[in-house]
């Protein structure tokens, strides 16, 4: 029979569960901290020096400028407007902490797309004497059918680095993601070849959003909270149940399920934590613990490595848009998790690559898998009116207890990269690996 303080306790318990829900269902509803570039920041003009090319202004006052092209050019011409954050030198603003990019542009012209870039001062990779040139290019391409409507709404996860620069700073891999935390400068501009002709453009508004707390870290401080309530309750009850055993005997039944319940919780978001949105796949945080839970456990067992990237994925997002993108992504996580083994634990890596983890695995048997992954890779069909298909470059290694983590994923990093340069749409592991 239920006693009055159970009913307490148990009214508490409920109370907190509907407290957490209503935690995670706010999150999106949060406030929003928000950057205004435009019309704040100070802006330029440019264009090359081949007379190809020449810029000018319609109204500065309402950052409204002209482009205008001539016959077009046996080499790369450029033209477009400059926009100063920072001293848009060396020091620069950080916007690593938004997500959105809220942009009113209008154009008038004949081209198919504009350019807006971000240029990104490190230390790492820049040169102070030439920070024009040296900061890293992160840019986009803004297809203009999409311009003069309502006002578009970007994510930073659309930029990427520009291959050029990649190719003429010539950084490791490690270097070679999109960075916003020393923003110096803004831009737009029209990717080559731009027809012939005027392109106006006038930037009306830009402004940036995002959360003051990440998603992450939102269901993080919920598993602290509950952590922390659950440490609180066992120890009241404890010294609760140490004054009272001496006179009774009282069953710990009721305990038991609330910390069951709590557990679960627990369990649960902590979960969320670990989880890809997009795929439902395990995301970085949760691919890493796995690594280093399976390292410490290796003994004599081969445990191995996929590490597979979609093939030309970029040229996709450009061509049919991210959400045709997104559906890929999707897919490809469905599959990989309905293709493995229960044992085998699949996470996303990054952008469009994938990890899988195959505990008690050979190399050779490693190797096979991957290949029947690959092909089934190229049967993906998404509901949709076009005829797509995609493929993947595929890297192939083992854990190695004789390896440190950031060496074996070196192992199978490296072999991907021979896949990609043997063609893509291959499986490959390096030749140390083949013994």
């Amino acid at each position: 029979m239920e006693t009055k303080g159970t009913k307490s306790q148990l009214a508490r318990l409920i109370a907190l569960l509907v407290c957490t829900a209503i935690l995670i269902v706010i999150y999106d509803h949060l406030p929003q901290r928000k950057m205004t570039v435009v019309p704040n920041a100070y802006s330029t003009l440019y264009s090359d020096n081949t007379g190809e090319t020449s810029a000018s202004w319609n109204d500065e006052a309402k950052l409204s400028f002209r482009c205008k092209f001539q016959m077009p050019s046996r080499t790369q011409t450029f033209c477009g407007m400059n926009l100063q954050l920072g001293d848009g030198d060396v020091n620069g603003v950080d916007l690593s902490h938004y997500r959105k990019i809220h942009l009113e542009m209008t154009y008038n012209g004949s081209g198919e797309a504009v350019r807006l870039y971000f240029r990104n001062f490190s230390l790492k990779y820049s040169a102070v004497t030439d920070s024009r040139n040296s900061s890293k290019y992160n840019g986009t391409l803004i297809m203009t059918r999409d311009l003069n409507s309502n006002p578009l709404t970007l994510t930073l996860g659309e930029f990427s680095v520009a291959e050029w620069w990649l190719r003429e700073s010539a950084l490791p891999r490690a270097l070679s993601f999109p960075e916003f935390t020393n923003i110096v400068n803004l831009g737009i501009d029209f990717p080559y070849p731009t027809p012939e002709g005027n392109h106006d453009i006038q930037l009306k508004s830009l402004v940036l959003s995002g959360p003051y707390i990440s998603k992450e870290n939102w269901y993080l401080l919920i598993i602290s909270i509950w952590s922390f309530g659950l440490v609180v309750y066992i120890s009241k009850t404890i010294y609760s149940l140490r004054k009272t055993v001496a006179n009774k005997q009282i069953t710990l039944d009721s305990i038991r399920v609330h910390s069951e319940l709590l557990a679960e919780q627990n369990l649960k978001y902590k979960e969320l934590s670990i989880l890809d949105e997009l795929t439902g796949c395990m995301n970085r945080r949760g691919g890493n613990n796995v690594l280093e839970t399976t390292i410490r456990s290796m003994s004599t067992e081969s445990t191995g490595l996929i590490l597979l990237d979609i093939d030309y994925f970029k040229r996709l997002n450009d061509t049919h848009g991210h959400n045709v993108g997104d559906e890929f992504l999707t897919a490809v996580g469905l599959l990989l998790l309905t293709s493995v083994r229960r044992t085998d634990t699949v996470c996303r890596w990054g952008g469009e690559e994938f990890l899988i983890v195959c505990p008690n695995s050979s190399i050779l048997n490693t190797m096979h898998k991957a290949e029947r992954l690959r092909l089934k890779i190229m049967e993906i069909r998404i509901q949709s009116n076009l005829d797509i298909t995609i493929s993947a470059s595929i890297g192939v290694s083992s854990l190695s207890p004789e390896k440190t983590l950031e060496e074996s994923i070196e192992t199978v990093d490296k072999a991907l990269y021979l896949a990609k340069n043997s063609g893509r749409n291959c499986c490959k592991m390096l030749p140390e690996n083949q013994d």
